[in-house]
């Protein structure tokens, strides 16, 4: 499955609907004119994949909703079986509080960690932030969520 969302309130509510389903999320940022005349759709420069898709074993971690103190490291950790290659893969987030940062990827067998280490900073209130697997800088698979209450 497939949305087009438009704000941030459309992919809480998504993420609500859509609890632990695998889901593909395109967002077209709240500055993007809805209005503009349609011209046709682009063809995307994509590399080929070896990677297809990914599917979440387990998690470990701060647990969505967690009360976390200000001033804080925290961790999340995602077990994942990849289906392909594990060549040139990134974890990136997209959006959100953490924006820009760099996880990690470590192989183990057959499953790959995805780990991400965060500071939660002196500022309290709800953080979240939405992370994506890379091949070749091409994102695939489900998303992954970080949501937290900074105290």
């Amino acid at each position: 499955m497939a949305f087009r969302l438009c704000c941030d309130a459309d992919i809480q509510s998504l993420k609500q609907i859509c609890k632990g389903s695998p889901v593909s999320i395109l967002y077209t940022p709240k500055q993007y004119d809805l209005l503009q005349e349609f011209k046709g759709l682009e063809e995307s420069p994509r590399r080929s994949l070896d990677v297809f898709d990914f599917m979440i074993i387990s998690s470990e971690g701060v647990s969505d909703g967690d009360s976390v103190p200000v001033n804080t490291y925290v961790e999340k950790l995602w077990k994942v079986e990849i289906n392909g290659s594990t060549e040139s893969l990134d974890l990136k987030c997209v959006e959100g509080d953490y924006f820009g940062v760099i996880g990690k990827i470590e192989a183990r067998d057959q499953f790959l960690s995805l780990r991400v280490n965060l500071y939660t900073g002196p500022v309290a209130g709800w953080s979240s932030s939405y992370w994506r697997v890379f091949s070749f800088d091409v994102p695939f698979g489900p998303g992954l969520w970080i949501e937290m209450m900074i105290e």
